[in-house]
């Protein structure tokens, strides 16, 4: 499971995978690293269960030898202590910056982009620990959601607390739950950066797993755009759902942000929720794809 996870996440996605144990961690890590390399990417595996060297002689015995790639700056395997926890305590916003730096240095090496396995073999002490991994979590789609990086975070639900889990499955787009008619695993929540115009495409479903990923999402989009006059856009054309509270907020959105923001594209079962909570024509609203 954790390998078709990672053989199918592209640019943009946020992942997050449970794993149990050692041999999750390796099965992600080469299969993370083999796509990696066949497309161009740099990929950089944080490792807390197990320490480089470790890793390295697990990849090895599946048959991948990294040491090349690793002399040539294309795979970098990372103790998670030292990136995310350097002085024994994790601060959010400092390692939100060194990720956007990471972005920015594999884009300087001419990579065709980033690739991030975050081991979590840490886990959170007090509730204001969980919080925080929680609002770092939300605030990397603001990253990845510019299609120059993806990430997928391994966590073992054993070791956390079901409502940390719970919050920290929310700042994700997309889990590794496997879909319950068999079919293969794609990613529930696709969240992109538009340009032209400015704003966000939000693809595939929208509900309770996800909803503070899609929060932190709209806020950057209302906070970065490049001048007052420039109108903000989310289009939900390519979402197949999206429940009441999804609709609450995008409607919230469209109300009270400035005059010119919007939502596009608004169809099926949104469409729904959006009239039964805003009327059969809220401003800002623009129905159909």
């Amino acid at each position: 499971m954790i390998a078709e996870i990672v053989d199918r996440v592209r640019l943009g996605d946020h992942v997050c995978a449970f794993a149990a144990g050692a041999d999750d961690l390796v099965d992600a890590a080469a299969a993370m690293i083999g796509a990696g390399l066949r497309s161009g990417e740099q990929v950089l595996v944080f490792t807390g269960s197990l320490v480089p060297a470790e890793l390295r002689a697990g990849l090895q015995a599946r048959g991948l030898d990294v040491d090349a790639a690793a002399r040539a700056g294309s795979v970098r395997l990372i103790p998670a202590q030292q990136a995310f926890l350097p002085d024994g305590r994790f601060d959010p916003r400092r390692t939100l910056d060194r990720v956007g730096r990471y972005v920015d240095d594999a884009a300087a090496g001419g990579y065709t982009g980033l690739r991030m396995l975050r081991d979590i073999a840490w886990t959170p002490y007090t509730p204001a620990d969980a919080e925080q991994l929680t609002w770092f979590e939300a605030q990397l789609n603001t990253i990845y959601m510019e299609a120059r990086a993806l990430g997928v975070c391994l966590y073992d639900p054993s070791r956390l607390d079901r409502g940390v889990l719970q919050r920290v499955i929310s700042a994700h787009p997309t889990t590794s739950r496997a879909p319950a008619n068999g079919a293969g695993w794609s990613p529930l929540l696709q969240i992109r950066r538009t340009m032209e115009p400015h704003g966000l495409q939000l693809i595939g479903e929208c509900d309770f797993s996800n909803r503070r990923a899609v929060r932190a999402a709209v806020d950057a989009a209302l906070r970065d755009r490049p001048a007052p006059s420039v109108p903000i856009v989310i289009d939900v054309s390519q979402l197949t759902f999206a429940d009441a509270a999804t609709g609450a907020l995008l409607l919230g959105h469209a109300w009270h942000s400035p005059p010119n923001a919007a939502i596009v594209g608004v169809t099926g079962t949104l469409a729904t929720v959006i009239r039964l909570l805003g009327g059969p024509n809220p401003p800002n609203v623009q129905f159909g794809s």
